[in-house]
């Protein structure tokens, strides 16, 4: 829902603007609410008297109730309004709009089939936000590249993720975006894949041994999770340098439990907010990965860094990033940012790879 925010009208116009009120029109924002909700509060303070407090306390809570739904649903009113124009799938339920279609098969098929019959831009809506889906090539690259002014990201579809993406480059925008990008403009080479590729080797080598042993015994192998396993123990190497023995026993499990509950968080959102047992492990897991790779951090920068001359020619993608700051001190800010940014490489890197290396696997057997 967020990207619809002033960019959907210049899609469909090719760029041009359009002049609607429909268009222009902006949803209340959190400023107007709550002055309006000031100018009511005294409003009533004047007519009902300073004494009588039962008055104050129901206008309060009513005032409180409109901000909350002016702010919030108005936002969403604005936008079904603002795409009432494009094109979507019947069979909409109450508040639920098109989730009970979505959960009932694969997405990305569901998606399919639909751009099929509603053609290469059309709407859907779960749970009142209103979500727009692009499938022509053109057209995406009107949305990332040529107009990406106009669709700013949609934080909020972070959230479940934040403690693993945190202020890195995957949630930032704009001028800080391209500070990140060019503190990890070192990685993106080609040569970087030669210690991918060698970390790679080494680590199938130990998943044919496992799959060897299974075909001796007979024993049922549950290869995506083998393939959730091997692939952060090849981003481990070439990042941290982090053997896959070591990086078992102390990455993985820290960061394989942090990942199967923010998935959990996605269809289960009361977990983020209620403070079970699984919610405080959750913290507790998070907390020890942000100081294990914090030291990580300073630990290299302590021994690359001597006099304030880099030392050495760089073994991982740590050692490319450290190699293209500036020697000297290393403040709060910076190893938050260093730290945000392993952490980006982590996840941005291991789920994506270790599903196609599954749905692969999947598809080789089917055929």
């Amino acid at each position: 829902s967020g990207p619809l925010r002033g960019g959907i009208p210049g899609l469909l116009a090719g760029g041009r603007e359009v002049q609607s009120p429909l268009v222009c029109g902006r949803p209340p924002g959190r400023g107007q609410c709550f002055r309006a909700m000031d100018t009511f509060l005294k409003a009533m303070v004047d007519t009902a008297g300073q004494k009588d407090w039962k008055v104050l306390v129901a206008g309060a809570a009513a005032a409180a109730g409109v901000a909350f739904l002016a702010h919030f649903q108005g936002r969403k009113l604005v936008l079904k309004l603002r795409c009432q124009h494009i094109t979507g799938p019947p069979g909409q339920v109450p508040f639920l709009g098109h989730a009970l279609t979505l959960l009932k098969g694969n997405v990305w098929h569901t998606c399919s089939k639909w751009a099929e019959v509603y053609g290469k831009i059309f709407r859907f809506t779960v749970m009142g936000d209103v979500f727009v889906c692009v499938t022509d090539p053109e057209l995406i690259k009107h949305v990332l590249q040529r107009k990406i002014e106009r669709y700013p990201k949609a934080k909020t579809h972070y959230q479940v993720f934040s403690e693993l993406l945190g202020t890195g480059i995957v949630t930032s925008e704009g001028e800080r975006w391209h500070a990140l990008r060019k503190q990890l403009a070192p990685t993106f080479k080609l040569d970087i894949l030669e210690g991918v590729g060698t970390a790679a080797v080494r680590v199938t080598e130990r998943l044919l041994e496992v799959l060897d042993r299974a075909c001796e015994t007979g024993e049922e192998v549950d290869m995506a999770e083998h393939f959730r396993v091997i692939t952060l123990q090849v981003i481990s190497l070439a990042v941290l340098s982090i053997p896959p023995d070591e990086a078992n026993s102390s990455l993985s499990a820290l960061y394989l439990p942090i990942i199967d509950e923010c998935n959990e968080r996605i269809w289960y959102p009361h977990r983020r907010w209620l403070p079970l047992p699984g919610w405080w492990r959750h913290r507790a897991l998070v907390a020890r990965l942000n100081r294990f790779l914090e030291g990580q951090v300073v630990g290299r920068w302590k021994a690359k860094f001597e006099g304030g001359k880099y030392d050495g020619a760089p073994r991982d993608i740590l050692d490319r990033i450290l190699a293209g700051l500036e020697g000297g001190g290393m403040t709060g800010q910076a190893l938050l940012e260093l730290r945000d940014g392993l952490k980006t490489f982590l996840f941005a890197g291991h789920d994506t790879t270790s599903c196609t290396l599954t749905w692969a696997l999947w598809e080789l057997m089917r055929s």
